[in-house]
């Protein structure tokens, strides 16, 4: 299954916890400690939170501890429909050009000049 969650049940051995909002699940979900792989195969440090409540959440199964695992994939940034506000301006803080910030969240997007646009 996949979307964007707005409410997670988590069931452990140490109880239950339902995380509500967007905002909540990508935090609660992440940490400081983890990589994300971008889908061009570079990676990002030093998260406190994912960049995007988009998800897709894969049953593993159950082990030999009958502990049941899921691998959760992330879908994206922000809303998931275009350019996340904190990290275009982390980008920016780290001195990348506008062309540089469109071009990573819009794939395949050329930027040009308005006088060469032609309508």
């Amino acid at each position: 299954m996949g979307g964007i969650v707005k409410k997670l049940r988590v069931e452990g051995s140490e109880g239950v916890m339902t995380i509500s909002g967007e905002g909540q699940v990508r935090a609660k979900l992440g940490n400081k400690y983890m990589t994300l792989t971008k889908k061009d195969g570079t990676q990002m440090k030093n998260f406190d939170s994912l960049p995007s409540a988009y998800l897709a959440i894969e049953n593993q199964g159950v082990d030999e501890k009958n502990i049941t695992t899921f691998h959760i994939y992330g879908g994206g940034f922000g809303h998931g429909v275009g350019m996340s506000q904190n990290g275009a301006q982390t980008m920016a803080k780290d001195g990348k050009s506008f062309e540089d910030i469109l071009q990573f969240f819009y794939h395949g997007v050329r930027v040009c000049e308005a006088d060469s646009v032609k309508e």
